[in-house]
């Protein structure tokens, strides 16, 4: 059982969110095995909106150079501390899902080390545990969404 952010949800920790830490370890895993700096990660159902090209571009070359983990997509940044960086880059530690995220290579260590024990979402274990020691950005707006799910900004 997972309560932590939606208390009385009696959300569990079935086969869904433990198939999707497990593959985001397999992927970190296996891109250690590559020598690209960056890897851009999707999940299956990542839906790019119209114009996203341009603006990821444009986004890549805002975002400052030594990025840990820069979130193309995300949610939940609401509310949260976010500190404009350029353009559409925000710094911010709390950007939530990983539909599609750019991680640089030399941090997948780091991350691989720090994910351990599958307790919680893979973006909340991220954003307690990973995130306030890296350099994380996100696009914000986001400019890709995932199918069918309802993100909130």
């Amino acid at each position: 059982l997972y309560e932590r952010d939606n208390p009385g949800t009696n959300f569990s920790m079935g086969f869904k969110p433990t198939g999707i830490w497990l593959s985001h370890l397999m992927m970190w895993t296996a891109a250690m095995q590559h020598p690209d700096e960056h890897f851009l990660f999707l999940e299956i159902d990542a839906q790019f909106q119209p114009g996203w090209k341009e603006k990821f571009d444009q986004a890549m070359l805002d975002v400052p150079s030594n990025f840990d983990v820069f979130h193309v997509g995300s949610c939940c940044m609401a509310g949260h501390p976010k500190k404009h960086v350029k353009g559409l880059v925000f710094e911010t530690k709390h950007a939530q899902c990983s539909h599609c995220t750019v991680i640089r290579r030399g941090v997948l260590p780091f991350l691989l080390s720090k994910i351990r024990k599958c307790y919680a979402p893979i973006d909340c274990q991220l954003v307690d545990e990973v995130f306030p020691d890296l350099r994380t950005y996100a696009i914000f707006p986001r400019i890709v969404d995932q199918l069918n799910t309802e993100l909130p900004p």
